[in-house]
């Protein structure tokens, strides 16, 4: 095991190399990173909250469904992204793996850290339309979104290099987990309120992590109000849940991931 310090290193590292590869032969390269979100908070402002004229219950203004929706999406797509890309670990990665002994665990950190580019940057945009249109952040809600964010992609990291250990043995795991967050996205809150639901419904949402992180998104971002213990403990005990169960999978079947890679 690498110190922390090259650990770290290595991850970045990867990271950029990820980006280049990922922009290879375009002309503007990773400046899509900032295209990507800019683009899409202009859709949910303009084609949401102007032209369908949709929005949230009470004295909302027009634009806030867009935000509600950004500040939702935004999180998600990372998550769902950095997920995704951690259950094909072995499946993307085998050719190197097979010919560097590199640890695989720093892979699924520089697929976390290439998603949060541009989840970064939708972020900054959406705190510069929000000042725009008279909303005055709260600190302490802020430092619960970063809490919320920090937790999220743990959770990410942790199921998606359990997942990876199934996919390695199983190449079926990685389809069923792409069609698993598809079904998981409308059990998430991210383009509808959860108070438009039935009341059995509006509770069994509570048992997905992913809809407390984006109730901390919309408090921070959209309605203010106070966080409370039950969202933060929610997602501390998960993320810790699914490092344990992705790191403690790994140790115990790397010596056979290696052999059928």
């Amino acid at each position: 095991m690498r110190t922390l310090k090259e650990f770290l290193a290595l991850a970045l590292t990867l990271c950029r190399e990820d980006l280049e590869e990922r922009f290879a032969g375009s002309v503007l390269g990773r400046i899509w990173c900032f295209i990507w979100p800019l683009v899409l908070l202009t859709v949910y402002l303009v084609v949401f909250g102007t032209l369908m004229g949709a929005r949230l219950g009470g004295d909302a203004g027009m634009s806030s469904y867009g935000v509600y929706l950004a500040s939702g999406l935004f999180p998600w797509t990372a998550f769902a992204a950095t997920l995704q890309r951690t259950t094909r670990l072995f499946i993307d990665k085998r050719d190197i793996l097979r010919k560097v002994y590199v640890d695989p665990r720093v892979f699924p950190l520089a697929f976390c850290l290439s998603e949060l580019l541009p989840l970064a940057f939708g972020l900054i945009l959406l705190f510069g339309v929000n000042l725009s249109l008279g909303w005055r952040p709260d600190p302490i809600l802020l430092f619960w979104a970063l809490f919320a964010l920090f937790s999220q992609q743990s959770m990410a990291i942790g199921l998606g290099l359990f997942f990876a250990c199934c996919t390695a043995f199983l190449r079926d795991t990685a389809e069923a987990v792409a069609m698993c967050l598809q079904i998981a996205f409308w059990f998430t809150p991210v383009v509808y309120l959860p108070d438009i639901l039935p009341v059995w419904a509006e509770n069994l949402l509570l048992i997905n992590p992913m809809t407390h992180a984006l109730s901390i998104y919309h408090k921070a971002f959209v309605f203010g109000g106070e966080i409370g213990i039950p969202a933060p403990a929610v997602l501390l005990f998960f993320s810790l849940l699914f490092l344990f169960l992705g790191f403690s999978t790994f140790r115990s079947w790397q010596k056979d991931i290696r052999d059928v890679l």
